[in-house]
């Protein structure tokens, strides 16, 4: 009887392995639009469940497509050759669609993944699809329920949320408070979307409810304003309602995103972008130019992160020229970064040239789990009305370290909670080991440093408070070894090396003689540019 039910599973398992190897040796089929099919829908009805691609021409395209839970490629002509005036020439426009309450211009609701791809588009004149149960309109370009997708070198522009109840997500809206998949938002131009409402607006440009991989994207001139709610990320929102997401943010350029709240308004919350219960990482970007009016509270200009523990780490990113401001009365926390009931660390950034009443650079209102970490930040000539001109603590505890503060008076304000400040340039001074007040010599707009800098050799690998050691980071904001050279580790986001170059992100050109030659090339990549699938 063993013997004979051995050969019975061994025949199961030989059959089950048969199949899957004719599975993956099946050719896959390449459905061209409109020479196949006539539309890039029924080039979709077409396709296997698994492998294809609907290949579509240059053109126009009027329609909403869904990929019907299709694990398969729609895609232009770029995703052939890397010419991205395919991209601009081929158009979907769902702005004829025939139900007014599904106005998305592409669905992914049906279980597709990551293997679901959208390559090469113009994504135009959605107007969102209704979800009854939290009353909004979702998801102006891409609406993704449900679903996990890979959405990939596209322009999601001129698709616009209006009416009376809320709306989320501009341009892409992914997810729900049940979600647990991932999508992949890669070298996009995110654009122009908006979301006029009169209750919630949230993510003008990107919302995502589920784990994400934002990376290499343009996301600018969104705007979201709201009438009697809130409104939350003019560029981007990233939530985890009820379990953490797992986000990853790098090499983004978050600029020129607008957020407006009315009069009869609770808050506006993060021109650029927000984080919400959300641990991994945001990295090398550059959030630039965003705006937060509101007529009763801004609370983060570039930023706002909320209810995030020391599991979320910002590195290595330009935060600049961003604005909390207010219409008339109430708070206005935060013009660089605005942080509640979070714990994150701070690593090898630069806060500058940002305003807020309070708070210019950082604006911390409560902790999670321990003190905010910034170490190797530089923090500098950001303004502000009342006070906290470089960071605000309220009922909040910090670790400053190797960093440099630097905006006028009055840089670091109490109150309630503690700081401790060790190896950092503050100026006005502040008690601690190592702690100078000198002109730090700042060589250009991004607050670097050459060899004449008093920040120069003057940091530490580690220090320990209160049992806790905390580390310098193993490279600056650049990449370049950390310390370079004999002497030790300088304060700031930069070591001080020979550089020329130019950084199309941030629109400044940067040429400087250092000390010493880094021990790796620079590299400096323009966002949404370059071929990668």
């Amino acid at each position: 009887m063993e013997d004979h039910a051995m050969k019975k599973l061994i025949i199961i398992l030989f059959t089950l392995h048969a199949s899957l190897l004719t599975l993956h040796v099946t050719e896959a089929q390449i459905i061209h639009v409109p020479a196949d099919q006539p539309t890039i829908q029924a080039g979709i009805e077409a396709a296997a469940f698994w492998g294809d691609t609907v290949l579509v021409a240059e053109g126009t395209y009027i329609e909403n497509i869904d990929f019907r839970g299709k694990l398969i490629t729609v895609a232009s002509h770029f995703i052939m050759d890397g010419d991205t005036n395919h991209i601009n020439n081929t158009i979907i426009d769902g702005s004829s669609h025939a139900n007014p309450d599904e106005g998305s211009v592409v669905f992914f609701r049906s279980y597709e993944d990551t293997t679901s791809v959208l390559c090469g588009f113009t994504i135009t004149g959605g107007t969102g699809t209704w979800v009854p149960g939290p009353q909004t309109r979702a998801a102006g370009g891409i609406y993704i329920n449900n679903a996990g997708a890979k959405i990939i070198h596209n322009h999601i522009t001129e698709n616009h949320i209006t009416g009376n109840a809320s709306g989320s997500g501009g341009g892409i809206g992914a997810g729900d408070i049940y979600s647990n998949a991932t999508v992949i938002i890669r070298n996009n131009r995110i654009t122009n979307n908006t979301i006029d409402v009169h209750n919630i607006a949230e993510g003008g440009g990107i919302l995502i409810y589920c784990n994400g991989i934002i990376e290499d994207n343009i996301i600018a001139h969104n705007e979201i304003s709201t009438q009697t709610g809130i409104a939350v990320g003019a560029g981007v929102r990233c939530v985890g309602a009820g379990d953490p997401r797992e986000i990853s943010i790098s090499g983004n350029v978050i600029s020129h995103n607008l957020l407006s709240c009315g009069s009869n308004s609770v808050y506006g919350g993060a021109g650029g972008m927000q984080a919400f219960n959300c641990l991994g990482t945001i990295r090398d970007n550059h959030i630039i130019f965003n705006e937060n009016y509101s007529d009763f509270g801004s609370v983060g200009g570039g930023m706002q992160v909320a209810y995030c523990d020391t599991s979320l780490l910002l590195e290595n990113n330009l935060i600049a020229d961003n604005v909390a401001n207010l219409s008339s009365s109430g708070v206005s926390w935060g013009g660089g970064i605005c942080l509640y009931s979070s714990s994150i660390r701070l690593i090898n950034n630069v806060i500058t040239r940002n305003y807020a009443e309070e708070g210019a650079g950082i604006h911390i209102h409560f902790n999670l789990d321990g003190p905010l970490e910034v170490i190797n930040n530089t923090i500098a000539w950001n303004q502000w009305n009342s006070s906290g001109g470089a960071i605000y603590l309220m009922d909040a505890d910090a670790i400053v370290l190797n960093s440099i503060l630097w905006n006028g008076t009055e840089e670091i304000y109490l109150d309630g909670g503690n700081v401790e400040v060790a190896y950092s340039n503050i100026m006005g001074g502040w008690p601690g080991d190592g702690n100078i007040d000198e002109d730090p010599e700042f060589i250009d707009d991004t607050c670097r440093i050459d060899e004449f800098s008093p920040c120069v050799d003057v940091g530490v690998d580690s220090l320990e408070f209160d049992g806790n050691w905390y580390y310098a980071p193993a490279y600056d904001l650049e990449g370049s070894v950390r310390p370079y050279g004999a002497g030790g580790i300088d304060i700031g986001a930069y070591e001080c090396y020979i550089f020329t170059g130019l950084s199309d992100r941030a629109g400044i050109t940067q040429h400087s003689t250092f000390k010493s030659t880094p021990t790796r090339q620079m590299e400096f990549r323009v966002s949404g540019s370059g071929f990668r699938v």
